[in-house]
């Protein structure tokens, strides 16, 4: 099924019958199953080099070279020049009791998940799209099998990377009015998630939840879908918002509620978590943290920048304001985002080097693999300095390294 992946082809018996006589042949063993996870008779497993072997000899690809002890950056790399991978893990990216040794096809990989073509999936579910797994899974389950990786090249290689091409939906349903209500993304589920926002007339502010499946365009035409469910404390826009694949939650910090004052009258500085956010299992439930600070809370704000590393558990703000008044350029990490292991505390960051100049509505993005955040653009207190600063913005670019992921204090 690896083979098909990059034929294009539907596995069929007969040709699982070639590859099992060839493997026999060539190296003493089959693959004993109809997706190559396990070994053959004689009790030891297909390798790396027996795959790159396999390549030229069996796929007649013009070049095959097999890698071992490799790490995230080198794949990066390949895909980069656009070379899908084959990676030696376990099935269902789990080294438990129970799980086998399996090869899957690295397709590409982003700040919190990879994404591959799953051999032990049926062909339907793997011509569905790229099964995402979370960085953390595949690093773990990865560096069990010593961190083999095989690279394959096509014939007439390289293979050429695609190019990226925007597409319009028109998704069914109502939906939100999209306006201070930042989505997340749940790659398990294809679902956006929105919570929160001003009304249509711009006025404040909802308390809704809303869901879009088929969000990337795959397995059906896009559809707004609103949640019931236990609304959090107070209608809100502004807010920032972070989302954990692995306990399906999103974390809301902050936000505020605009009136006749011309900025957000009310602004907040508190924690929300949804559970069951995607609402596949269930009506989602918003519950209130309490995180402990013994330095401190972030002040009340709006429109500021959010991450999260799941592997840590921890959510990391920069900025915000007061719908351009106020803007600020400190940086806090909230420990136990997502409400499990233990009490949630907010800590201060002192990030060295030149800080960014305060500002709201900056987009960013988290590299789990670096620990860093980085950031892009924002508005520089538009009601303080005018309109022309957003022209200075636009041209700089932060990163924030070695995000604190442990003891904070040293």
């Amino acid at each position: 099924m690896v083979a098909s992946y990059y034929a294009g082809t539907i596995p069929t018996a007969e040709g699982i019958e070639q590859l099992d006589e060839e493997m026999l042949s060539l190296f003493g063993y089959s693959t004993n199953s109809d997706n190559g996870t396990d070994a053959g008779d004689n009790g030891t497993e297909p390798t790396g080099y027996d795959l790159a072997t396999l390549a030229i000899d069996y796929f007649h690809v013009s070049d095959s070279h097999r890698y071992a002890n490799r790490t995230i950056p080198q794949l990066q790399q390949e895909l980069a020049n656009g070379y899908p991978v084959i990676i030696a893990v376990f099935t269902h990216m789990s080294p438990a009791d129970g799980y086998h040794k399996q090869f899957m096809v690295l397709v590409g990989m982003d700040d919190n998940f990879v994404y591959v073509n799953d051999p032990g999936r049926t062909w339907q579910q793997t011509h569905a799209g790229p099964l995402a797994y979370t960085i953390g899974a595949f690093q773990t389950a990865w560096k069990e099998n010593t961190s083999n990786a095989v690279v394959v090249i096509h014939p007439n290689a390289p293979i050429p990377p695609l190019s990226p091409t925007w597409s319009h939906f028109t998704p069914s349903g109502t939906g939100p009015n999209l306006n201070g209500n930042p989505p997340v993304y749940d790659p398990g589920s294809n679902r956006l998630i929105v919570y929160g926002g001003l009304l249509a007339d711009n006025s404040c502010c909802t308390s809704d939840t809303w869901v879009l499946s088929n969000a990337n365009g795959l397995g059906g035409m896009p559809q707004w879908q609103q949640l019931s469910g236990r609304h959090a404390s107070a209608t809100r826009g502004g807010h920032s918002a972070v989302y954990d694949a692995t306990s399906n939650r999103m974390i809301i910090f902050g936000g505020g509620q605009l009136g006749g004052c011309g900025v957000y009258c009310v602004l907040f500085n508190d924690v929300w978590v949804l559970s069951n956010a995607n609402g596949v299992a269930g009506p989602p439930t918003w519950t209130q943290l309490i995180p402990s600070a013994p330095n401190g809370y972030p002040a009340p704000r709006a429109a500021q920048l959010a991450v999260y590393d799941p592997a840590t558990n921890r959510m990391t703000i920069f900025g915000g304001g007061n719908n351009g008044t106020g803007d600020r350029n400190d940086t806090w990490v909230l420990t136990n985002a997502n409400g499990f292991g233990g009490t949630p505390e907010w800590v201060p960051l002192s990030p060295a080097g030149n800080l960014p100049v305060p500002r709201e509505i900056a987009v960013g993005s988290y590299d789990p693999i670096a620990n860093s955040m980085t950031l892009f653009g924002g508005v520089p207190g538009f009601l303080e300095v005018g309109i022309a600063s957003l022209s200075t913005l636009a041209a700089i670019w932060w990163r924030s390294s070695n995000i604190c992921r442990r003891a904070c204090s040293t």
